[in-house]
């Protein structure tokens, strides 16, 4: 019984520890819909019902809706392809205390006229965001390795002069940015940056009698940096001037 035992310990950590992209037999760049059905098929398999008494099947089974659960929602699949379960597990006892993104000021030119009736415009805008074939990991495969300089502690220790004296002190590994692990090998599209460069077509929407200097905010949709929450486009309307009519305020 003790072997037993010890057997379905050993195969829960197994389970605990495995990528969810390897649980549901998917790549790291599969949408949404190949998720979902990849876990209709494992869910199928594996299900309490169809295997009676099975504790391996029931914690894979359990593990399996786990994987679904994350990788169909954005922000925690992001999380996830960068740090991993734990700080998923952070993020939604609301502990991301990640910070926000810059935001992007965009002046805006647009006439007496448009201001007056209302209009629709399109815009591109170039932008970070992150690399879709490593999930934003930076990470060929998303595979990484313990940081062979800190040993995985995310820490390393310096000597510090002290006038007369030394003191030894610990300071964020410089290799692994005191994450600990390091890439196996760099993702080949983004070069280990985690960020490609891309061009994005927002449409403003102007409203009648909209005023000059009027900001307009695309919420998380600027800069994506990673470990930061993605930033904000704020569009500022700015009136040109115009041939006959002078604007002050509400009036002509």
């Amino acid at each position: 019984h003790f072997m037993l035992c010890l057997l379905y310990l050993c195969m829960g950590l197994v389970l605990a520890q495995q990528d969810y992209y390897e649980l549901l037999k998917i790549s790291r760049d599969a949408d949404t819909s190949q998720i979902k059905k990849a876990f209709r098929k494992a869910s199928l398999e594996y299900h309490p019902d169809r295997n009676p008494g099975d504790e391996e099947a029931a914690e894979k089974f359990t593990k399996i809706n786990r994987a679904h659960e994350v990788l169909t929602d954005d922000i925690k699949r992001q999380i996830y392809d960068q740090q991993g379960e734990d700080e998923v597990e952070r993020y939604e006892r609301g502990g991301d205390n990640r910070m926000k993104g810059p935001e992007s000021k965009i002046n805006f030119p647009v006439t007496l006229e448009e201001l007056y009736k209302g209009t629709q415009k399109s815009f591109n805008v170039n932008r970070n965001v992150y690399c879709t074939k490593c999930k934003g990991s930076g990470a060929e495969g998303g595979k990484t390795k313990t940081c062979p300089k800190c040993k995985g502690a995310g820490q390393v220790k310096v000597l510090q002069d002290m006038g007369f004296m030394q003191i030894q002190m610990n300071q964020p590994c410089d290799k692994c940015r005191g994450k600990g692990r390091t890439n196996e090998k760099d993702c080949g599209v983004c070069r280990g940056r985690k960020v490609v460069n891309e061009q994005k077509s927002l449409t403003v929407d102007v409203a009648k009698g909209a005023a000059n200097g009027e900001k307009i905010v695309f919420e998380r949709q600027g800069e994506q940096v990673p470990d930061m929450l993605q930033g904000d486009i704020i569009i500022l309307l700015k009136q040109q001037p115009h041939n006959v009519f002078k604007r002050v305020q509400n009036n002509l």
